[in-house]
């Protein structure tokens, strides 16, 4: 295991950041996959 990296915990800002980054590219997709579903459907 590396040993110049910190351990984080749940509460850490830097995950909370990822999750809602994440989260939002997640919602980006689908979003995207449903245009390009109703276009093709047309």
């Amino acid at each position: 295991m590396r040993r110049d990296l910190q351990l984080i915990g749940p509460g850490d800002e830097a995950i909370i950041e990822l999750r809602l980054l994440t989260g939002r590219r997640a919602d980006l997709l689908c979003d995207r996959a449903r245009a390009a579903n109703a276009s093709a459907a047309s």
